[in-house]
């Protein structure tokens, strides 16, 4: 029983962690979004360089995502998310001293980036591996994180610039953001390693090729054989198997039409909002609303799901239509409660889509690929991010609309729909299987 209640006790703290981590995720990036404007007049730089550089931030979050698998297995999560925190907090604080833009890019790239992975990751792969049942309802509980920073952190970063400035709104947002350490601190161990036939305690059951699992007398021939297996190893701890699988592709897509859509979304709204007409309070009041929804939205799905009410696929489908249409129809939206409606509908969509993909990639996958899985799925939609993040921008600057960026955006999302037919399609003709009929 005590047992139970610790498993118990783990996997709420992994999804209370996942719930912080994407808040300070999504809190980070809106707080620069809604720090556009000024950050561009401060730094006297184009649209598109600014907002590019936020949209590098997630991409460099990306590609140092395939070390976080080996750092968990040499630290543990607590150490790891702990760091993460710190590395979040710190490059905030860095930033505010910044005179240039490449300053402020450097600071928060290559600090807040690795640690915003990293926890991430993590966290994720943490509540997979703990919630074999009610999946779908505790992921989209830790996802409400993404939610909860949609609604605070607009409004807050705007009372934080007409206070304190935004050399002062990013010394403060770096404290909120410190707030991740005391969650890493929750972690007492790390859980058991599944793919390598688990072990309880502190340290990971050895692998197959370890010296350490072999007899005194096999010691020799193993040392011969160690750098044969070296290459194998380094590919096991950096999940590159994951690479075999044909289902893996298929989620990759899903996964960076959806990152790469949201993290513009979230970049470029509110000064979309303003090329509109409107003002930055009505910006701000459109992604309050818009978070409330997502949260509604994250949290009422799980139940859904998880009881048989609406399939899982079914519902991706769904939301991923919705939420091409509500990108495809804003160039219409131009008065205020049409833009207040389009956003809500959007950001509803969007945050159902969101959690939903981390259980679509677990039945596609299994348990034991998830921090492989999520990791180069980072590192193939950063790639898009980075390389694609300054386009809103640059359209804007060119035709003086975001009307056009964001068609294209539905266009990117809509790719998914194809994605989705193609994986019914190879899954009836046996050549992918599911998780979800092992049970």
């Amino acid at each position: 029983m005590g047992c139970l209640s610790a498993q118990v006790r783990s996997g709420w703290c992994a999804v209370l962690s996942l719930h912080m981590t994407w808040l300070v995720w999504t809190g980070l990036i809106k707080g620069l979004g809604v720090m556009l404007p000024v950050l561009q007049e401060e730094f006297q730089s184009s649209t598109w360089l600014v907002g590019w550089t936020i949209a590098i931030i997630n991409g460099i979050s990306d590609f140092v995502g395939p070390f976080a698998g080996p750092l968990e297995m040499k630290f543990g999560p607590r150490m790891v998310i702990m760091m993460s925190g710190v590395l979040i907090g710190g490059s905030l604080v860095v930033a505010s001293l910044a005179t240039s833009v490449i300053q402020f890019a450097v600071s928060l790239t290559l600090l807040s980036g690795c640690g915003i992975s990293f926890a991430n990751i993590l966290t994720r792969a943490m509540v997979g591996r703990y919630f074999t049942t009610h999946y779908t309802a505790a992921n989209g509980i830790g996802h409400a994180g993404h939610s909860v920073a949609l609604i605070v952190f607009a409004p807050l970063t705007q009372l934080l610039l007409d206070t304190y400035g935004w050399r002062g709104a990013m010394l403060l947002l770096g404290g909120i953001c410190m707030h991740l350490v005391p969650c890493g601190t929750l972690f007492t161990d790390r859980p058991t390693s599944q793919r390598h036939g688990g072990a309880s305690g502190d340290e990971y059951a050895p692998l197959p090729g370890d010296s350490e699992s072999l007899p005194q007398s096999s010691k020799c021939c193993c040392c011969c054989l160690e750098l044969q297996f070296s290459g194998a190893r380094c590919a096991l701890n950096f999940g590159l198997e994951v690479f075999e699988k044909a289902s893996f592709y298929l989620t990759a897509v899903l996964f960076i039409s959806n990152r790469l859509v949201n993290d513009l979304w979230v970049i470029y709204f509110v000064d979309h909002v303003y090329a509109k007409g409107l003002s930055g309070q009505d910006a701000v009041t459109f992604t309050a609303a818009a978070g409330v929804a997502n949260l509604v939205a994250k949290v009422a799905h799980g139940p859904v799901v998880d009881r048989g009410w609406m399939g899982l696929r079914t519902m991706m489908v769904v939301t991923i239509t919705v939420a091409a249409a509500c990108l495809f129809t804003d160039p219409w939206m131009n008065t205020y409660w049409w833009l207040m409606v389009n956003a809500v509908v959007f950001m509803g969509a969007a945050g159902v889509i969101g959690a939903l993909l981390d259980v679509y990639t677990k039945d596609l996958l299994g348990a034991d690929y998830l921090v492989s899985a999520f990791s180069w799925m980072g590192v193939l939609s950063g790639f898009a991010t980075t390389s694609l993040g300054f386009l809103p921008g640059w359209m804007y600057d060119v035709s003086g609309s975001y009307d056009g960026a964001f068609i294209l955006m539905g266009g990117i999302w809509s790719v998914s729909l194809v994605v989705m037919v193609m994986e019914g399609v190879m899954y009836k003709l046996g050549w992918i299987t599911r998780d979800s009929d092992k049970k």
